[in-house]
């Protein structure tokens, strides 16, 4: 219990002292670790938060935290030590990040932890409200050489390098045939088509035999 309200003072003063700075470079994790899988833990009503203040952050380790964005995209992995029990991770805050997956050293999947709330930059190309300063794929003027971090950390270097949809290069293009569908005429055309050329043969069958008639007399 001391432990919980010493770790609960330590976020409260850290936030309150810095409400006033735009952005934070810390994700505060209460993990829950049962020895199969791996979950927010649902009593302490601070489980998950970001925070530019904190302890040493917990990297290192034989699990791993892999970081993915909203396309499902592997940003970076860091990793993270876990007991049978709870857990208090501090652990890099990246601008894109959409969610969290916690592996074992054996690639297993723990748990997965959804950081949708946090995300600032989401890599859509245009620059929305917050992104100005922070998300240089979205916006032009913003000056972030740390991207996808918030500011430098000693403990991670991340080289991130945004993943772009395959785009067929014209010369392709040209080179694909065009298939032209073939129009198959109903049954119905063809039987119209014959009647219409029997009229008009018998038509001049008649006026034939018309005019014959005419100079035979």
């Amino acid at each position: 219990m001391v432990k919980k309200i010493f770790f609960f003072t330590i976020l409260v003063l850290t936030t309150s002292y810095v409400q006033a700075k735009e952005y934070y470079d810390i994700l505060y994790i209460n993990l829950i670790f049962d020895g199969k899988r791996v979950y927010l833990n649902p009593k302490e009503f601070l489980n998950l938060d970001i925070i530019d203040v904190s302890p040493a952050l917990t990297i290192g380790g034989d699990y791993k935290i892999e970081y993915y964005n909203d396309k499902n995209n592997l940003i970076v992995t860091v990793p993270v030590n876990l007991n049978i029990g709870e857990n208090y991770l501090y652990i890099p805050y990246l601008l894109n990040a959409g969610y969290l997956v916690v592996k074992d050293k054996n690639g297993i999947i723990l748990g997965k932890i959804d950081l949708k709330i946090f995300e600032i930059c989401n890599e859509n190309n245009i620059c929305e409200p917050g992104e100005e300063n922070l998300c240089p794929l979205d916006c032009p003027s913003a000056n972030n050489p740390n991207y996808p971090l918030a500011s430098p950390l000693k403990e991670l270097q991340v080289e991130y390098k945004p993943y772009e949809e395959k785009v067929t290069p014209q010369k392709e293009l040209k080179e694909l045939k065009e298939v032209t569908p073939t129009i198959a005429l109903p049954e119905k055309s063809f039987s119209y088509i014959a009647s219409i050329t029997i009229i008009i043969f018998g038509i001049i069958f008649i006026l034939g035999v018309l005019i014959y008639l005419k100079f035979k007399k």
